[in-house]
């Protein structure tokens, strides 16, 4: 991001990026998303970690991926990145004390929720070289003119993107087509495949 920036600016500096082959990942949430992901880390040889408090053995072994405690993937991992939801539980997951945990050498990635990473702690932690840098596309409000991350975007440790990880012409043309088969699926009275609360078709009730 930055050095196509600089080249507008007629500025030739050459950057120095990190290595990503060899690597060590560590994903917290090893959902869908996680788990594609941690599919696509095997391409660059990473080593994969994973903390998530449901667990698929079967998934870990096939892609040699090691469950470990949350601290123990901070403090491992050489990229972090994070795709679990937003839950009470995860609200400021990753705050002051767990970020001091990372490498300095380490990245941090969210593309899932804003508010599972403390702000003010992550500001301080970039400021303050805890960890050598972020990418984030979401925020804890969006848009997040107030926060204090938003201090740091002339710096070359932090990448911000709108939260727009998930789009693209395919992306959004398959999340349509899935909502509108989703849809036509509960009003033939078929249940819904990707019902937020599927437990409620064992009372009998209407699914959301």
């Amino acid at each position: 991001a930055f050095a196509p920036e600089r080249m507008t600016r007629a500025d030739w500096r050459r950057l120095a990026g990190a290595d990503v082959a060899g690597a060590t990942l560590g994903i917290i949430g090893l959902g869908r998303i996680g788990k594609n992901v941690a599919r696509r880390a095997q391409g660059f040889e990473m080593r994969v970690l994973a903390y998530d408090t449901v667990q698929d053995p079967e998934f870990a072994r096939q892609y040699g991926v090691r469950y470990v405690p949350l601290e123990t993937l901070l403090a491992e991992s050489d990229f972090v990145t994070i795709h679990t939801p937003l839950t009470p539980e995860t609200r400021h997951l990753l705050n002051a004390e767990r970020l001091r945990l990372m490498k300095p050498t380490a990245y941090l990635i969210n593309t899932a929720r804003g508010e599972i990473v403390d702000e003010a702690a992550l500001a301080q932690a970039l400021r303050e070289g805890w960890i050598a840098g972020a990418a984030l596309d979401v925020f804890a409000q969006e848009p997040p003119w107030d926060s204090p991350l938003m201090a740091l975007r002339d710096r070359d440790n932090v990448v911000f993107s709108p939260h727009i990880a998930g789009s693209s012409r395919g992306a959004n043309a398959a999340m349509y087509r899935l909502a509108v088969e989703e849809v036509a699926r509960v009003l033939s009275g078929q249940p819904a495949r990707y019902a937020v609360n599927p437990e409620i078709y064992r009372t009998g009730a209407t699914p959301v």
